[in-house]
C-alpha cells in the first residue's frame, strides 16, 4: 500500500479454524459426490432396465395367456365339429333312415348340451333333436349362417355369430358342416349351442382378479366374460373396440375402455376356426403398477445410497476428530439438492430406453449422452440451460450457508422438472408395448396414447420449462453477468489478443489511495468511492493511461487533468485514456472513481457480487488496477491452444 493511503471499509474475515473447517467440508462433499455419481448412474440404468423388463414380461404373459385361451376355445369348437362330422358320416343318414339318425343325433347333442338340426339345401329344417321326430318345423335359421354360406360357400365348416334364440330366451351360436352323400352335398347339419359352454370353459381358467377376459364374435358381441357375464353376455363391445377388432386379424395390444368405463390395456387374440376374438384386458393402472413398484423399489435403493453416503461422510468426520455433525445439513444437501439431479438423470434414462426400444441400444445412447455432457463441461460449454442434469456448483459456507445461490438452484430444478415432465409424456406416448413394439405401430398408436392426462402433463411441462427457462435466460444472460466457462475464457483470451501490445507501455504508480466502501448485505450491493494519486516514477513522460476493471462492476472515473477516453471495453475490463498534457517524470495525476456492483434482474440470480448476506469477500481485485494485467491471461496451455493463443513464456 502506498504511503498516505486511507481505506474505510467494514469487512468480516473468517478465522483460520473456520477456513480449515470449510476446506474439510469441501473434501467431504467431493468424497460423497465421487461415491454417489457412479452409483446413481448405475441405479438410473437399473431403474430403466427393471421398468422396461417388468412391463415387457407382463405384456408377454398377457399375450401368451390370450393366445393359449384362444387355442383352448378353438379346441372346444373343433371337438363339437368332430361330433357334427361323425353324425354327418352316419350310414343311417346316407340311407335315408332318419329315425335311426335322429336317435344317434339326439344322444350326441344331449351329451354336449346342444341341439342338432338337419337342413336341406333350401334351408328347410328336416329334424330337430329338441322336437319329437315328425313334428312340423317352421321358421328359418335364426343365426347368420345363411349369410355366411352366401359369402363363404356351404362346403366348409361354418361358425355363426352370437344370436338371441327367442324360443329358449337365451344367447346361442351355431356350427354347421356339409353332409355329403354319393359325392354331393345333400344336407347341412347344424349344432346349436348355448354360449354357456364357453362361459364354463372360461371359469375354469382362474384368471387373476384384476384381469378381464372376454370372448366376442366377429361382430363384437360378447359370448363369454370373466366378470358380470349375466349382465354383459349378448352385449356389443364399444364401437371403437369393434372397429379395432375388425381392422386386423393378427394378435395386437391396444388401449381401450371396458363397458364399465375403466381404462384398460387389452390384447386381442383370434380364435382360428371361427375368427372370433379373445380379449384379455388389464386396467391401465395395474399395467403401470408392477413396473412402477419395481422402479420405486430401486428409487428407494437410491435414497438408501444417499443415507449410506451420509453415514460414511459422518464416520469420516468422527475418525478425524470432528464431532460437530450436522445431520440436517447432510439431509438437506443430499435429498433436496443432489437427489433431484439424480432423479432427472433417471427420467432421462427411462425416456431413452422408451425411445430406443432395445435396452442395449438404450444403455449405449445414455452413456454417450452422459459422456457428451461431461465433454461439454470439459470444453467450457456448461450453461445450465443447456445441461439440465448438470447444475452449476452450489458452494456452502459456515457464514452464509448456500446463500442467494439456493434460489437459483430451485429455479433450475423447476426448469429441469419441466423438461422431465415433457420427457415422461413422450415416453408414455411412444412406449414400446408388447407385440406393438416396432416404430410403425408405436407411431400409429401415439395419437391414441395422447390421453387428456398425458396432454395435461406435457402442457404443464412445456409451461414450467418455458417460464422458468425464460426467467433464467433473462436473469443469467440479459440482466446478469453469468458467463459460461468457455465464454469467460474467450473474453480473457480476447483481452490478451487485443491489448497485450500495451503490456510494456510506461504507466504511473500508485502513490496514495483513499477509499470509502459501503456494503449492503441484504441487497448484496457494493458502492465504492475512491481516489488514486498516480505518480510518474519513470524517466519519460506518460501520455497513455491504461486501467483494468474486473468485469461485472460499473465504473465511473474522472482524471484531475484533461484526458480523452480512447478505448472503453467494459466486457473485457480495458480502458485507455490519452492525456491532453503528458505526465512529466515525478508529476502526479488524480484518478477519482465510483465503483458499484448490484444484482440485476428480478431476482438477482445471474449476478455475483462480493457482498453476501452474512460475510463478504471484498479484496483489491475488485478495484481499478493500473496498466495491462498479466494475471487476466489464460494460464492453462490447453485453454490457450483452444483459443488460438501462443504458449506463455516461462518467466511469466
Amino acid at each position: 500500500m502506498a504511503p498516505g493511503s486511507v481505506i474505510v471499509v467494514s469487512c468480516f474475515m473468517p478465522a483460520q479454524e473456520d477456513l480449515t473447517t470449510m476446506r474439510f467440508r469441501n473434501r467431504l462433499l467431493i468424497l460423497v459426490v465421487a461415491l454417489l455419481v457412479p452409483s446413481f448412474i448405475g441405479a438410473a440404468l437399473a431403474v430403466a432396465y427393471v421398468y422396461v423388463e417388468q412391463q415387457k414380461d407382463q405384456e408377454r404373459n398377457i399375450a401368451e395367456t390370450g393366445h393359449a385361451f384362444a387355442l383352448l376355445i378353438d379346441n372346444e369348437m373343433r371337438h363339437h365339429e368332430g361330433i357334427l362330422r361323425t353324425l354327418a358320416a352316419s350310414p343311417a343318414l346316407a340311407s335315408g333312415e332318419r329315425a335311426e339318425f335322429y336317435e344317434h343325433a339326439r344322444r350326441a347333442a344331449h351329451g354336449v348340451d346342444a341341439v342338432a338340426i338337419l337342413y336341406d339345401l333350401d334351408g328347410k329344417a328336416l329334424l330337430n333333436t329338441n322336437r319329437p321326430l315328425g313334428t312340423p318345423l317352421s321358421g328359418r335359421d335364426p343365426s347368420n349362417l345363411p349369410a355366411l354360406m352366401r359369402r363363404l360357400g356351404g362346403d366348409q365348416t361354418l361358425v355363426s355369430d352370437v344370436y338371441f334364440a327367442p324360443t329358449v330366451q337365451r344367447f346361442d351360436f351355431m356350427m354347421q358342416v356339409p353332409v355329403v352323400v354319393d359325392g354331393k352335398i345333400r344336407y347341412h347339419l347344424v349344432l346349436g349351442m348355448h354360449v354357456g359352454i364357453l362361459q364354463r370353459l372360461m371359469q375354469r381358467q382362474n384368471f387373476p382378479a384384476a384381469w378381464l377376459a372376454t370372448v366376442a364374435d366377429r361382430n363384437g358381441r360378447i359370448a363369454a366374460r370373466s366378470r358380470d357375464a349375466g349382465h354383459y353376455v349378448g352385449t356389443l363391445l364399444r364401437e371403437q373396440t369393434r372397429r379395432r377388432l375388425t381392422a386386423t386379424g393378427r394378435d395386437f395390444f391396444f388401449d381401450s375402455k371396458t363397458l364399465e368405463g375403466v381404462p384398460v390395456r387389452a390384447l386381442a387374440s383370434t380364435v382360428p376356426n371361427s375368427q372370433w376374438k379373445v380379449l384379455i384386458s388389464i386396467p391401465s393402472a395395474e399395467i403401470r403398477r408392477v413396473p412402477l413398484e419395481a422402479a420405486a423399489l430401486l428409487a428407494a435403493m437410491m435414497a438408501l445410497l444417499l443415507v449410506l453416503a451420509m453415514l460414511t461422510a459422518m464416520l469420516n468426520q468422527v475418525l478425524r476428530g470432528y464431532f460437530a455433525l450436522e445431520t440436517g445439513l447432510y439431509l438437506r444437501t443430499l435429498f433436496t439438492i443432489l437427489l433431484p439431479q439424480y432423479a432427472l438423470l433417471a427420467v432421462l434414462a427411462v425416456t431413452v430406453q422408451a425411445l430406443c426400444g432395445r435396452k442395449v441400444l438404450g444403455y449405449a445412447v445414455l452413456v454417450v449422452l452422459y459422456v457428451a455432457m461431461i465433454a461439454c463441461q470439459g470444453v467450457g460449454l456448461d450453461h445450465p440451460l443447456l445441461l439440465f442434469t448438470a447444475l452449476p456448483e452450489l458452494p456452502w459456507s459456515s457464514m452464509n450457508g448456500y446463500g442467494h445461490l439456493l434460489l437459483r438452484e430451485r429455479v433450475l430444478q423447476l426448469y429441469g422438472g419441466g423438461f422431465a415432465l415433457m420427457l415422461l409424456a413422450l415416453a408414455v406416448v411412444l412406449w414400446p408395448r408388447g407385440v406393438n413394439g416396432e416404430w410403425s405401430s408405436r407411431l400409429r398408436l401415439a395419437r391414441q396414447n395422447l390421453t387428456p392426462r398425458v396432454l395435461a402433463a406435457f402442457g404443464a411441462g412445456v409451461l414450467l420449462f418455458g417460464a422458468s427457462g425464460a426467467l433464467l435466460w433473462y436473469e443469467l444472460d440479459v440482466a446478469g453477468n453469468y458467463r459460461m466457462t468457455r465464454s469467460a475464457e474467450a473474453l480473457r483470451a480476447e483481452y490478451e489478443l487485443r491489448y497485450r501490445r500495451f503490456q510494456d507501455l510506461p504507466q504511473p504508480r500508485l502513490a496514495a489511495v483513499n477509499l470509502r466502501a459501503d456494503l449492503y448485505p441484504q441487497a448484496r450491493m457494493l458502492a465504492v468511492e475512491g481516489s488514486y494519486q498516480l505518480e510518474n516514477r519513470g524517466a519519460a513522460p506518460i501520455i497513455n493511461l491504461v486501467v483494468y476493471q474486473q468485469p461485472g462492476f460499473d465504473l465511473a472515473a474522472r482524471l484531475s487533468q484533461p484526458a480523452r477516453l480512447v478505448t472503453s471495453d467494459r466486457a473485457r475490463g480495458f480502458y485507455r485514456y490519452r492525456l491532453a498534457t503528458p505526465l512529466a517524470p515525478g508529476a502526479r495525476i488524480g484518478f477519482d472513481f465510483q465503483l458499484s456492483a448490484a444484482p440485476g434482474g428480478l431476482l438477482g440470480l445471474g449476478t455475483d457480487t462480493p457482498v453476501a448476506a452474512n460475510g463478504s469477500w471484498f479484496t483489491n481485485e475488485a478495484l481499478p488496477r493500473i496498466g495491462y494485467q498479466q494475471a487476466v491471461e489464460l494460464r492453462d496451455e490447453r485453454d490457450r491452444r483452444r483459443h488460438g493463443l501462443a504458449p506463455r513464456a516461462q518467466d511469466q
